[in-house]
């Protein structure tokens, strides 16, 4: 409920699992190549909602905008839920863009927020693949959202196409 009041969308608890965790650090001065030492129980993943006119204008700067203006939502909401979870007495950490150490959508589909689409992104039952994602891990006990896993998202993808048939690079 914290979560969404500072503005999240969705939001889902899962236990923390090895294959979420990256095996070393990919950014940041003087820790790129580490390994990444987490060992946080629990994973709370969110949802933040992307403007759907701007996105509409990808890939040209009001679509880039959008998404980077959603980036600084998520990490906005995701610093002050991690930090309010540090003032109860419970470690927390921030998983936000440029300081992942989770794999955010790998995470967010376990705690139950959508499905992995054709392209590698979260797909929700509510917005499609037009969110940003963030992760607080911590070690504060929590109850699990079940995972909720959807065919019908995977099928959908492969009678679509419109990720493959749009995309600049035909990747």
């Amino acid at each position: 409920d914290l979560a969404r009041y500072y503005g999240a969308l969705d939001v889902g608890i899962t236990e923390l699992r090895s294959y979420h965790i990256y095996s070393h650090i990919g950014r940041g001065e003087g820790a790129y190549g580490a390994p990444v030492l987490l060992e946080h129980k629990f994973a709370i993943a969110f949802t933040v909602e992307m403007d759907i006119r701007m996105i509409a204008a990808n890939p040209a700067a009001p679509g880039v905008v959008e998404s980077i203006q959603q980036y600084v939502e998520a990490a906005r909401v995701a610093i002050q839920l991690a930090n309010y979870i540090r003032r109860l007495g419970h470690p927390a950490r921030a998983h936000i863009d440029g300081n992942y150490r989770v794999i955010t959508p790998l995470v967010a589909r376990d705690a139950g927020l959508g499905e992995i689409g054709r392209m590698g992104l979260l797909m929700t039952p509510r917005r499609g693949p037009r969110v940003r994602i963030a992760v607080v891990t911590t070690d504060l006990e929590l109850v699990p959202d079940p995972p909720t896993r959807d065919a019908a998202v995977i099928d959908f993808c492969l009678v679509c196409r419109k990720c493959a048939d749009n995309c600049p690079v035909r990747a």
